[in-house]
Order: structure tokens, then sequence, then C-alpha cells
């Protein structure tokens, strides 16, 4: 909806032109900004989500490499009792 007004004095139009534009200008920018913001956040989103995932992948990664080490200890562990075992055997 446009409105238009018929000013007595010429520089009176031009201001309230002026002062019309510059509220566009600044409403035009205002949403446009926000548009940013909401790309933004957007993104962040699925940044933590993205984030996430590759958080519990890790952790599982974690998990089978500490067993896998585990199992080489206990493995290390026999063969060195099975050792000393052995060289108490021997004369």
């Amino acid at each position: 909806m446009q409105v238009f007004f018929m000013w007595k004095d010429k520089e009176m139009d031009k201001g309230y032109y002026k002062d019309q534009l510059r509220k566009m200008r600044f409403e035009l920018k205002r949403k446009e900004d926000f548009s940013e913001v909401s790309k933004v956040q957007k993104k962040l989103v699925k940044l933590q989500q993205a984030m996430e995932v590759y958080k519990q992948v890790f952790e599982t990664q974690l998990t089978e490499l500490m067993k896998q080490n585990n199992a080489l200890k206990w493995g290390i562990f026999v063969m060195v009792i099975i050792v000393i075992v052995m060289w108490l055997k021997c004369p």
C-alpha cells in the first residue's frame, strides 16, 4: 500500500520521501541481516550435528583400540609368564 501526500512545501515533500527511503533501506538491511543470521544459524546446527556424529565415531574407534590394546597387553603378559616358567624349568 502506497500513501502519497501533497505537501505545500517542496522541501517538506523531498524530506518526507528521503526519510521514507531511509526507513525502507534500514528495514531492508535489517531483513537481510536477519536472513544472514538465519543462514548462519542453520549452518551452525548442521556443523554441530556433524560434530556429534564424528564424536560418536571417534569414541567407538577409541573403545575398539582400547580393547585391542588390552588384548595385546594380556598377550604380552602371558608370553612373559611362559618365558619365565620355561626359564625356571631349564637346568
